[in-house]
């Protein structure tokens, strides 16, 4: 009996350990599994030359997709394993359907004749003479006089005697009224500075924290190591732009600017502050792994800065 219940429990002890082995194989194929993408885009200096491109597949092709911008027209195709799915077939075979649904069968087009046919059309009757509509006039000016005087007496001799007029403050009432005022808003004004003074000591003492100040950094290195992910392994652009107005071309250049050191090796700019141009080709590739988000969260989750600020940041109130 007891080498029949170690039996079981070696047979069940293997299938867990299969599936653990299972679950950590489909955990390292998702993580591990690149997404590559790829994009590329291209213009002759006007809108109706624009075209653009962008593919996608991950999982080992099982899933893939493309979209294509060419001539003011955009077209996609998607496939999930085996499932097919695209833009353009879904538009056509919705067209068809609503074809079918306004065409009009023959058989009932017939019938609609033959009644039409067997059906003859009376004379039409003379219409009735419209008698005038006495119902509609308006009352006349006396009994609306006479409603109104039955409404004067009802309200009695009250409403006949005119409202007495309020009197008038004097000066000195109205002179501490005024001041008044004038110490409630003083009053309420220093209440509203005492509240910003503490306001920002709170905050500036939660800024100066020296374990919030370490936190501070370690999400900064951690962010600049995502993005150093992000980048991709291959860019070439080669771009010509230009607006009529040459502030625009400016500012757009400004914030082409703040990117520039990430891509500055592999693009070619060209301002154009006179006219209003866009010519040139664009080209990315690369690939990202959700190993890449893991591994940023698992540094920020075992950094004990990070968790204690976050714990502050949670509690924390102005």
């Amino acid at each position: 009996m007891l080498h029949i219940l170690l039996l079981i429990l070696k047979i069940i002890g293997i299938l867990l350990l299969v599936l653990l082995l299972l679950i950590l194989l489909l955990f390292l194929t998702v993580s591990l599994s690149p997404l590559c993408y790829r994009a590329e885009g291209s213009c002759r200096g006007n809108p109706d030359t624009l075209f653009g491109k962008v593919r996608f597949h991950w999982l080992f092709r099982l899933l893939s997709g493309e979209a294509v911008y060419h001539g003011g027209e955009v077209s996609w195709r998607l496939r999930i394993a085996w499932k097919h799915m695209g833009g353009e077939e879904e538009e056509d075979a919705e067209q068809d359907a609503q074809c079918l649904e306004k065409a009009p069968d023959p058989e009932q087009h017939e019938t609609r004749n033959e009644a039409e046919r067997e059906n003859v059309p009376d004379r039409e009757a003379p219409k009735p003479e419209s008698t005038p509509k006495e119902e509609r006039k308006t009352a006349p000016a006396k009994t609306v006089q006479h409603r109104e005087d039955s409404r004067k007496e009802a309200r009695g001799p009250e409403a006949r005697t005119k409202k007495k007029a309020p009197e008038k403050e004097s000066m000195s009432k109205r002179f501490e009224k005024y001041l008044g005022r004038i110490k409630y808003t003083f009053r309420k004004f220093c209440d509203k500075m005492k509240v910003l003074t503490r306001k920002k000591d709170r905050l500036k003492a939660f800024i100066e924290s020296e374990v919030h100040r370490n936190a501070f950094f370690r999400v900064l290195k951690e962010l600049k190591r995502f993005l150093g992910f992000l980048r991709p392994k291959k860019m070439d652009f080669n771009v010509e732009f230009g607006c009529r107005n040459p502030e625009h071309t400016g500012y757009i250049l400004a914030g082409i600017s703040m990117i520039y050191p990430m891509i500055g090796e592999f693009t070619q700019l060209q301002p154009n502050f006179e006219q209003r141009i866009l010519k040139g080709n664009a080209y990315i590739e690369g690939k990202f792994r959700i190993i890449y988000v893991l591994i940023t969260a698992w540094n920020l989750i075992w950094d004990k800065n990070v968790r204690i600020t976050y714990r502050h940041i949670r509690k924390f109130k102005l």
